[in-house]
């Protein structure tokens, strides 16, 4: 499907002559045609607006509006690369924002902490996210209540964020992990501002600076070391799903989509999990990631935790082990940790290395970088360790 935002609109021609209220449609797109089906939701034309598609001076409709368009896009999310029939994606909208309309609006007292903001968005988006993802939040809220017992929406401002930003700089947490920190706090902000609470917007102009540490990618060497390494039948099913990964360039996310049976001639082709965007690979015959895909037809998939504990017991085996320098940033300070090489070893290593190996074996980087999906060629000279002041010294 293609996406399209959905659109609300009034049948002006079935107003009621009672209370002079209309019904309110919503009109989507599914496979190229328009499906459109009426809302259990009546409102006053006067006080529509069309343009912004919103009740003015009704903050519950208001609400109820932008959980429908949030609930579509998720819906949406999870049926654009389904084969079911246009009526029975119809009945499915239909149903599940109906059944949104139904619910009881957010009620949240006058003088409501953060907090309490914070506990309606993980509930109202609980089915949304994995558990561990709702576990990350809980963590951020009860860090920001360590410091701020009682914290009011009106307190956020960009002053209070430099203040909790340099309390985590002095327990000498990254400031990639306070970025990450302050993404969650936004997220419940942006929450709040759809429920019409005047949270400040100057906070979403807050950065934490970050800096890129060390990219680590494993040498022609290094990697025929670990092919070599004896495993387990349990073990060789990882190392083997990382190997394909270092062939292929796909990420972890991805492996689930692989299939022999998506394989037509030499041409492997399936959708990315991360863009949901149609992606084909050219298995040659003799290939090392041809033969891998023949020996398990689809791959066993395990935990990124298990597969990156399990990647430093391979690397340590294979003896990759050179010490190597990496930074942290914590505030204005650089934190540096000298450690063996294969303690920083993860399975995004492997798409590191795909990259790094092609550029060393001459692939083009525009081209290269078309093939990993990358936004921009700045994305790809990180993955394979260049900056764009190395490209500019390679003159002679």
């Amino acid at each position: 499907m293609r996406k399209q935002l959905p659109s609300l609109y009034l049948n002006k021609q079935r107003v009621s002559k009672k209370s002079g209220k209309t019904p309110l449609f919503f009109k989507h797109e599914i496979h190229g045609k328009i499906v459109k089906f009426q809302l259990n939701i009546k409102v006053n034309p006067e006080y529509w607006n069309q343009a912004l598609q919103q009740v003015e001076s009704d903050t519950t409709l208001t609400q109820k509006i932008t959980q429908i368009r949030e609930l579509w896009k998720l819906l949406f999310h999870i049926g654009k690369n389904d084969n079911r029939s246009i009526e029975m994606f119809q009945q499915m909208f239909r149903e599940k924002i109906n059944g949104e309309v139904r619910k009881k609006p957010i009620d949240l007292k006058a003088n409501f902490t953060f907090y309490e903001l914070f506990d309606k968005y993980m509930e109202q988006y609980k089915n949304r996210y994995a558990h561990t993802h709702l576990k990350k939040f809980l963590t951020v809220k009860n860090s920001l209540h360590s410091y701020y017992p009682k914290l009011a929406y009106q307190e956020l401002t960009t002053e209070l964020f430099d203040n909790y930003r340099d309390k985590l700089v002095k327990r000498q947490l990254t400031n990639n992990y306070i970025k990450d920190l302050f993404k969650i706090i936004k997220k419940a902000c942006k929450f709040g501002r759809s429920l019409n609470i005047a949270i400040p917007m100057d906070i979403e102009e807050f950065r934490v600076e970050t800096y890129k540490g060390k990219i680590i990618w494993l040498t022609q060497e290094e990697l025929t070391a670990l092919e070599n390494v004896e495993c387990s039948e349990s073990e060789q099913v990882i190392k083997d799903c990382f190997l394909f990964r270092c062939y292929t360039g796909l990420r972890h996310s991805d492996m689930k989509h692989v299939d022999i049976l998506n394989l037509k001639g030499n041409r492997l082709e399936f959708n990315i999990q991360k863009q949901g965007k149609l992606h084909g690979i050219t298995l040659s015959e003799g290939t090392k990631s041809l033969a891998l895909l023949k020996k398990y037809k689809s791959f066993p998939i395990t935990t990124g935790q298990n597969e990156n504990r399990k990647l430093k017991i391979f690397c340590q085996r294979a003896r990759i082990n050179d010490v190597i320098e990496t930074y942290k940033r914590s505030g204005s300070q650089f934190l540096t940790e000298a450690s063996p090489k294969y303690r920083k070893i993860s399975g995004h290593t492997a798409r590191r290395t795909f990259a790094r190996l092609a550029y060393e074996k001459g692939v083009e980087l525009l081209k290269l970088s078309k093939f990993l999906g990358h936004s921009s060629l700045d994305v790809t000279l990180g993955y394979i360790g260049i900056t764009l002041a190395d490209q500019e010294n390679i003159a002679f």
